[in-house]
């Protein structure tokens, strides 16, 4: 431990700075641990515990005692010239900056109601959290004792976080909900809820900043009898036939990334793994007598080494339909949702589309983008529903 931590780079002050020669391969499997220098603290332990165990066993009681309590007085002192002034800054700037991000106010009726009824505060979050939001929601979640999911953590399971998401999605557009459970949504998620909520029975509302889905709502008499300022339409956007609707300026679109899908650009998304699933809203006027006809419009990552991607493309979890799309521009693909004209499926307001990609790849492995290394195929652009 104490030559890893040492390194092949010798300090010692401003006085003495030693490189010393190591083959590449030596090198390479050194760097397993990183910032080498942390491997002399369980070696300063580990003498520190023996030390101890020494003063321990060899002295007397009374003698040990001002030996462990000058040694602590000693090193408080002695870091505290280092620590101090730290702790305060640390202190003072993060306590600062929740306090920028939470407003501190609260609508104290609504959470208290809120707390009597429901037991978590749910957010459908990225698997690396971008911002500070959670700093409001852990506020609230400690004020009405919720448990929420809503938190900061220096490292996460992207892997375990995305599966997660993907079974919240799943029951979402389903129309099933947690119980006892409020939902945080960010902006592009809100088309989802729309299209599943019951408005007899549901809240879709702006509260404190934060737009939430409270499933049942409306079934308490002193819920429904709250004012709030701020309720949010129960439709999505309408979607008509013969409309273009392009993910790039549709919030309609946007929201039909149900998961599977990377950060939504000006022109589309790329899928990213291999799979992924769209939640299309269907066209209020469609005539319900005849089957529609739904265009989709991709971008297929392709190149002179990689010249096709080849995907099955299901509705509503039907047969699939094997496509392969070479055009790196836009690719059209239609399907015919006869399935839609039965009588059982007359008053659906969706339609999920399940894409399984057999060679996605990666722009770096194909020479098209030396970092991007995340295993892509399609990028949505947009659809367009029509009727023969």
């Amino acid at each position: 431990m104490a030559l890893i931590a040492l390194s092949n780079e010798v300090r010692f002050g401003p006085w003495l700075s030693l490189t010393i020669p190591m083959p590449d391969r030596f090198k390479l499997f050194l760097g397993l641990w990183r910032s080498s220098a942390r491997l002399m603290w369980p070696l300063y332990y580990l003498m520190l515990f023996a030390s101890i165990t020494l003063i321990i066993q060899r002295c007397a009681h009374k003698k040990a005692l001002a030996i462990f309590a000058f040694a602590l007085t000693l090193q408080i002192a002695d870091t505290s010239v280092g620590w101090y002034p730290k702790r305060h800054d640390f202190y003072m700037r993060e306590s600062n900056y929740i306090t920028s991000q939470d407003t501190g106010t609260y609508n104290a009726n609504f959470w208290g109601l809120a707390a009597k009824h429901y037991e978590n505060l749910i957010k459908i979050i990225p698997p690396v959290p971008q911002d500070w939001s959670w700093a409001k929601t852990v506020r609230i979640a400690m004020l009405g004792h919720f448990k929420t999911n809503d938190v900061y953590f220096a490292r996460m399971d992207e892997l375990a976080t995305e599966q997660q998401n993907q079974r919240w999605l799943n029951d979402i557009s389903n129309g099933q909900f947690a119980p006892k459970s409020i939902y945080i949504l960010n902006e592009d998620r809100l088309g989802l809820f729309q299209l599943q909520m019951n408005p007899k029975t549901d809240l879709l509302a702006k509260v404190d900043q934060m737009i939430i889905f409270v499933p049942n709502w409306y079934s308490c008499q002193a819920c429904a009898a709250l004012d709030l300022s701020e309720i949010l339409p129960s439709q999505p956007p309408a979607i008509l036939l013969g409309q273009h609707v392009l993910l790039g300026n549709s919030p309609s679109a946007a929201s039909a990334l149900l998961w599977g899908w990377g950060k939504p650009e000006s022109w589309g998304a790329w899928s990213i793994g291999n799979e992924a699933m769209l939640d299309l809203a269907l066209p209020l006027n469609r005539l319900t007598t005849k089957p529609l006809l739904l265009e989709l419009e991709f971008q297929a990552l392709v190149g002179k080494t990689h010249p096709l991607q080849k995907v099955a493309i299901s509705v509503n979890n039907g047969p699939e339909k094997i496509v392969e799309l070479t055009d790196r521009g836009s690719n059209k693909v239609q399907l015919t949702l006869d399935n839609l004209a039965t009588p059982d499926l007359l008053a659906a307001k969706d339609v999920k589309i399940h894409l399984r990609f057999f060679n996605a790849i990666s722009p770096k492995e194909i020479g098209l983008n030396p970092i991007d290394s995340r295993r892509l195929a399609l990028g949505f652009i947009g659809f367009t529903f029509s009727q023969p």
